[in-house]
């Protein structure tokens, strides 16, 4: 992210302008292919989700692994928000955005997984 605004502001890289499509049907495949792909982005983590509540536990994950992914979709997305802030890019990056952000809630909720289901160590008391 730093590199990109370092680019930019130095005048290195020039955003493309937007091209108006007047709804083509190029700009409409991609947008479905991009509904579809965010849907089956967000649809991988919740077999991993369920997995976890029915065993009550995260063994074999690695948090590091969802800590990563994380960051990537967390600089995806305002990678895209950065970009332009016009309403028409906006609204024709949607898809990518409920893909990586939406991903980011899911993760939100394997951490959450990780910390109720951690195996708890038991205390030693001070009166043994």
């Amino acid at each position: 992210m730093a590199g990109w605004t370092i680019a930019w502001q130095t005048g290195m890289w020039v955003p493309a302008p937007l091209e108006n499509n007047n709804g083509s049907e190029e700009a409409t495949g991609g947008l479905v292919l991009g509904y579809f792909s965010a849907a089956c982005y967000l649809g991988a983590r919740l077999p991993q989700i369920y997995k976890n509540y029915s065993e009550k536990s995260c063994e074999g994950l690695s948090l590091l692994f969802f800590i990563l992914s994380l960051l990537g979709n967390l600089t995806y997305g305002a990678g895209i928000l950065c970009h332009s802030t016009e309403k028409e890019y906006f609204l024709t990056n949607l898809p990518w955005l409920i893909g990586s952000l939406g991903t980011m809630v899911e993760d939100a909720v394997i951490f959450f997984q990780f910390r109720i289901y951690a195996i708890q160590e038991p205390r030693l008391s001070a009166i043994s």
